[in-house]
């Protein structure tokens, strides 16, 4: 009977611990104690996605190293050239995410809510899950132009009334991939000749574009389609057009680096961020969460947009479409 209690007691003990004290990989990242992130996300939604975790987890401490996913790669392979694996995460656009996998720079492993995700925006080899996405989109100054004039279609762009009037980033390859998918590769390169002919303003980054659409530097721009919402519902004079075909879309995906030094606790932040929890606050700072189950709550809805996805490629074929994209908008002033 004495024994029966003693062990009623210890039961009583274990139920009554919290589920990440008998987590095997919770402990595990508490020995860690520590990570570093690599990401393309800026520091305004990076920042507080790492605060919370550590908010979850406070026995570790969370690192993060913010650049442009191409910056980004770049240290990747300066730092794993010389033999140092210095971060354990890193999140960056899918034409990056492409080069680290097949390279062989990432692991495999695949979180719990993985399952919960749709077809594409989980790696059927397990090396990353989508966190969030981008959509390309063709916003404009609703002081400049008024909805009834904006372009309706890409291929509106190319109006003479247009020139020297619509901004882009110099490394849009992914809506130049989109394209070339849903046009065919030679109507792809006609519409993009005609466009450089137009003047293009290029600007680096999709927040200094729609920053400065916003400021009226120029009335229309290719922008994301979260960035538009967020300055929308800031009173901000911009819009973005719901009916150009297609509304590419890209995937940022997350892996965990092939020799992560605090590999548990990588594992446990991918586990956190892929989660609803994470997902929902991805959705708070305004960006698209990957997870199917979170709505949006957008004026439209993303299901009556002509979305082409556009993910994570071979280096190959990524290199082959910044080679398409070079060829033709560099003679045009690019």
């Amino acid at each position: 009977m004495r024994l029966f209690s003693v062990l009623l007691g210890l039961a009583v003990v274990v139920v009554s611990l919290p589920a990440s004290a008998q987590d095997p990989l919770v402990e595990s990242a508490r020995k860690e104690g520590r990570f570093m992130w690599y990401t393309s996300m800026n520091i305004p939604d990076s920042q507080p996605l790492l605060d919370a975790f550590t908010k979850k987890y406070p026995f570790i401490k969370a690192q993060v190293w913010r650049g442009s996913s191409e910056k980004v790669l770049n240290k990747i392979q300066t730092e794993t050239r010389a033999g140092k694996f210095l971060f354990d995460v890193v999140a960056v656009n899918a034409f990056e995410a492409g080069f680290i996998k097949a390279n062989h720079l990432a692991q495999r492993y695949t979180p719990p809510s993985a399952k919960e995700y749709l077809k594409g925006f989980v790696d059927p080899d397990a090396y990353w899950v989508d966190i969030y996405d981008n959509y390309y989109v063709l916003g404009y100054n609703t002081k400049l132009v008024r909805k009834a004039e904006a372009p309706q279609s890409w291929e509106d762009l190319l109006d003479a009334k247009w020139k020297g009037k619509f901004a882009m980033d110099p490394e849009d390859h992914a809506w130049y991939l989109a394209l070339q998918e849903a046009w065919g590769k030679d109507k792809a390169e006609r519409y993009g000749r005609a466009l450089a002919g137009q003047g293009i303003q290029w600007r680096k980054g999709h927040t200094l574009i729609a920053q400065l659409l916003t400021a009226g530097e120029f009335p229309l721009g290719l922008v994301y389609a979260h960035r538009m919402e967020e300055l929308k519902q800031k009173g901000a004079p911009v819009d973005w057009v719901t009916t150009t075909d297609p509304i590419p879309v890209e995937v940022h995906p997350i892996l965990i680096a092939a020799k992560a030094e605090n590999v548990n606790t990588a594992k446990l932040f991918v586990e956190f961020i892929t989660s609803r929890e994470g997902q929902a606050l991805i959705k708070e700072f305004g960006r698209i969460p990957a997870h199917p189950e979170l709505p949006l709550g957008w004026s439209v809805n993303p299901k009556q947009l002509k979305l082409h996805g556009v993910g994570v490629i071979s280096p190959e074929r990524a290199s082959q479409v910044i080679r398409d994209w070079r060829h033709v908008f560099s003679p045009m002033g690019f």
